[in-house]
């Protein structure tokens, strides 16, 4: 498999998800992984080093440079993609996507955004790894 194909506008959680409002270092579509920056500002993730790969949510707005970003942290949210029941989800090598778990490889830092529970529906719950795939 591969990056999930996500359509952004459909990115949705209902009330019971756990979010938080930060600040976007970036351009970020809703789907997107994103972590804390060095100067605080939340910046798209990915799986290439240990710093990008600390991910602190999923973005569920659209943000530009500086301007206010929701983010879910925990709990259920629609990626706006079709999902394998079962499948643990992760922070891609390709910045803002997320892949299954399966298509990680070396030199690859592990990051768990969480496990399909439906064909759309992601039980988020973060394990940052902090440790590259041998």
């Amino acid at each position: 498999m591969a990056n999930l194909a996500q359509t952004p506008s459909d990115v949705r959680i209902p009330s019971t998800s756990r979010t938080s409002l930060v600040t976007a270092g970036v351009l970020v579509v809703p789907g997107q992984p994103v972590y804390e920056a060095t100067d605080g500002d939340h910046e798209l993730g990915d799986a290439s080093a240990a710093a990008s790969a600390d991910i602190k949510g999923v973005a569920v707005s659209y943000a530009d440079d500086t301007d206010a970003l929701l983010i879910v942290f925990e709990g259920d949210i629609d990626l706006g993609a079709v999902l394998a029941v079962g499948t643990i989800y992760v922070v891609s090598d390709t910045s803002g996507a997320i892949m299954p778990a399966t298509d990680l490889s070396s030199g690859e830092f592990t990051t768990i955004l969480g496990i399909a529970t439906t064909t759309s529906n992601l039980s988020l719950k973060l394990q940052v790894g902090g440790v590259a795939i041998p």
